[in-house]
């Protein structure tokens, strides 16, 4: 667990005999800004108020609590579920962890994910056949009628706010030519917030990048950190590494006509990530700002019907009725626990914890309130009018993956490269024909 506050508040805390919590995450409001958050949370169930508090509160965790007097261990996760909760049981035994390969270490066969937005409550009374309820933490209002994007604008300064300023936090954002990470920067800029940007490779579009760099240091940016690609063995000895730390992770959601999901070590994303989490960490910053969870949300990967990524489920076109549509499939599952998953995997590898304004609880539902018409009106409409709002340069209806792989070459590099090509062909092909 982080100590991002620097409280060294040891886990799991049990000040009072017979009551015990653990808990992964941030609590930003209702915050004093100097209790740290598991006192806060520890307090709530001291007063049997935890659940309430948690309905109450904008915050990304997962918290496992224990209350001896009611013989009860529950578990809480926040709207989305960014944070990873697993659990087990076998006869006699009830175990709980943040990734359920932990649990299958230990031997127990039946590890699970605790869902998104659920409190689960595990009788300890009956722990030979564990008697298990789950609830719904939250409830969201599916009532399409907001014609205006105000209210969404005002819910993202404040998440955002929320996320870079919440105790001892050293933020820094990963920087794209794309619409996320520049509405994220943007809006450090208008809260003026320090921060630091980061891009790793040659995949992205140099002018927006110097554009944005150009507007970021005229406001609180305080250094932008471009860091040159890797090579493609570079880029095999990280992903090597990767999976020597993490095994062989898959991801929820199928990429184009494969038959299994990629490893969390297979995705150039993940690669991209190491590499800029290695840097950032060695220059003291204990906090990443994502933009994961935009499309999932925003744009389902489409707009207007037309799929930018075949995983995509419904191209972006929202119906003039959400009951019954909603959840969509990337709400809570598919690729919105793939990238949670590999965020929370490999930023922790390097102590960094990664925090995502656009899952927000009260920026999704501001977004779910949105007419169909501005949901519609164009891609990712709402970050676009944001960014034009504040005259902060994008690239329009774009979405590009995250390499850190280069991409650009010079002619004797193009030459290099053909000859290792068919310098590996070639071997290829005589280790056939032995």
């Amino acid at each position: 667990l982080l100590d991002i506050s620097g409280s060294a508040i040891q886990q799991p805390i049990h000040q009072q005999p017979g009551k015990a919590l653990l808990f992964n995450g941030e609590i930003y409001r209702p915050s004093d800004g100097q209790t740290p958050d598991t006192l806060v949370l520890y307090d709530a169930l001291l007063n049997n108020t935890l659940k309430a508090f948690l309905q109450q509160a904008h915050g990304e965790y997962a918290i496992a609590s224990i209350d001896a007097e009611s013989q009860s261990l529950e578990l809480y996760t926040d709207l989305i579920g960014t944070k990873p909760l697993a659990y087990a049981w076998q006869p006699g035994q009830v175990a709980v962890a943040s990734y359920a390969s932990a649990l299958q270490n230990l031997g127990f066969s039946n590890a699970q994910d605790v869902p998104p937005n659920t409190q689960l409550t595990i009788r300890l009374d009956q722990v030979q056949q564990p008697q298990i309820q789950a609830q719904r933490l939250h409830t969201l209002d599916l009532e399409q009628s907001n014609p205006s994007l105000e209210t969404w604008s005002t819910a993202f300064l404040n998440s955002v706010a929320d996320r870079a300023g919440h105790f001892n936090s050293n933020v820094f954002v990963p920087l794209s030519a794309g619409y996320d990470s520049g509405a994220i920067c943007c809006a450090l800029n208008q809260l003026q917030i320090p921060y630091v940007s980061a891009t790793v490779g040659d995949s992205e579009n140099p002018t927006i990048i110097r554009q944005r760099v150009a507007i970021n240091k005229r406001a609180s940016c305080r250094e932008h950190i471009w860091l040159p690609p890797v090579s493609d063995d570079q880029s095999a000895a990280i992903s090597q590494w990767l999976q020597s730390q993490l095994g062989t992770v898959r991801y929820s959601h199928l990429d184009g006509d494969r038959l299994e999901p990629i490893a969390v070590h297979e995705d150039a994303g993940a690669i991209g990530l190491a590499v800029l989490c290695k840097e950032m960490v060695q220059r003291g910053f204990n906090t990443l700002i994502s933009g994961s969870g935009a499309d999932e949300i925003i744009s389902d990967y489409g707009h207007g019907g037309t799929k930018l990524f075949e995983h995509s489920q419904f191209g972006g076109l929202f119906p003039e009725q959400l009951e019954g549509f909603f959840p969509w499939r990337k709400f809570y599952g598919d690729s919105q626990r793939s990238y949670l998953r590999k965020d929370e995997m490999v930023a922790g590898l390097f102590g960094i914890e990664g925090r995502y304004p656009f899952l927000d609880r009260q920026l999704i539902q501001a977004f779910l309130q949105l007419t169909p018409t501005l949901k519609n009106q164009r891609y990712k409409h709402c970050i676009a009018n944001f960014l034009e709002a504040h005259s902060y340069p994008y690239e329009a209806n774009v979405k590009t993956g995250f390499y850190a792989v280069q991409t650009r070459f010079n002619p004797l590099q193009r030459l290099k490269r053909k000859a290792k090509h068919l310098s590996q062909a070639l071997r290829l092909q005589l280790t056939r024909a032995r």
